[in-house]
């Protein structure tokens, strides 16, 4: 599904939607509606009186760039619990949830779940959305061998022969199929710009429109990748400036990179129309660059209006 960041009407499939509310939830949807799932994956891990209830460890963000989106999918947690434990918890038992801060980054990751790693009480585990942070804990997941749900987006995630990765969320070959299609039959563009973090997300990505792309016979005239957490990327909008693009494409993990980034592009006069991957329509995005983020496109992994399912969530959450 494609997100506009304009109020305004909708236009033909992919589908393009308004962006407001949905932004919040967008984020807190990837894992947390299945965490019945990830106790039932759990099962035989547990070895406790029945009384007792089913622990959960979740890497999130507390401190950092991404604090404002981890509170966003603890929220989600928070609600899956409320509503799994009314109706009787998981195997006849409540869940709670152990949470502990990767500090938004991937020693941080690491350490955090090294520290709930170390309770035996807990069964499974919610890790992070982001395939950077989810490939350095990876390995010690192996060697875990527990379960954890994972909202990474990197496809390279689950075809590294880690068994205990269960990813809840589309891979970015999907995403990478909408930016291409989208920005090339739905919006006519024929020369792509492709900026991307070179972490793991942004590389995957990259690699995966990469693709799409030569199957339509494009080549991206601009493919650049930037160091995460930058303070100035202006010579990356010269570079978009100066590259003849009719479209900007993006990869951005962090939204405070993607609002910067925003902020300097119109700041230096380019109004090239921009179709990004999901952190473009975050709230958190929305909120750093204001109206440089206006008329702008987004491919969304949730949107309010795509379901019934989606709307009760949102109500609920709400």
């Amino acid at each position: 599904m494609v997100d506009r960041n304009k109020v305004g009407r909708a236009s033909a499939a992919p589908r393009l939607e308004r962006v407001g509310g949905s932004s919040v939830v967008e984020i807190v949807t990837r894992r947390a509606t299945l965490l019945g799932s990830l106790a039932a994956l759990a099962a035989p891990s547990i070895i406790a009186r029945a009384e007792e209830p089913i622990r959960i460890g979740v890497v999130s963000p507390q401190t950092g760039a991404a604090a404002q989106s981890g509170q966003f999918m603890r929220n989600g947690i928070a609600l899956a619990l409320e509503g799994i434990n009314a109706k009787g918890g998981a195997l006849g038992r409540k869940v709670e949830t152990v949470v502990a801060d990767d500090q938004t980054t991937n020693p941080g990751a690491v350490l955090a779940f090294s520290r709930l790693a170390s309770d035996p009480a807990i069964a499974a585990f919610i890790g992070s959305i982001r395939s950077t942070q989810v490939q350095a804990m990876s390995p010690d997941v192996l060697k875990q061998g527990k379960p954890m749900m994972i909202g990474g987006t990197d496809p390279r995630l689950t075809k590294q022969g880690n068994r205990w990765l269960f990813r809840c969320r589309p891979n970015d070959t999907y995403s990478a199929k909408t930016i291409a299609s989208y920005g090339t039959e739905t919006l006519g563009h024929k020369k792509i710009a492709l900026i991307c973090s070179t972490d793991a997300f942004g590389t995957g990505g990259r690699d995966a429109l990469t693709a799409e792309l030569k199957s339509l016979g494009i080549t991206p005239v601009l493919s650049v990748g930037y160091t995460n957490q930058q303070a100035d990327f202006t010579p990356v909008v010269l570079q978009v400036r100066t590259s003849g693009a009719d479209l900007i494409t993006s990869y951005f993990t962090f939204e405070t990179d993607l609002g910067v980034f925003a902020k300097q592009l119109r700041q230096l006069g380019v109004r090239t129309p921009w179709l990004g991957s999901p952190s473009i329509v975050n709230t958190s995005a929305l909120e750093l660059a204001g109206p440089a983020l206006y008329d702008t496109y987004g491919v969304a992994d949730y949107a309010v209006d795509s379901s019934p399912e989606a709307k009760a969530f949102a109500t609920a959450y709400q």
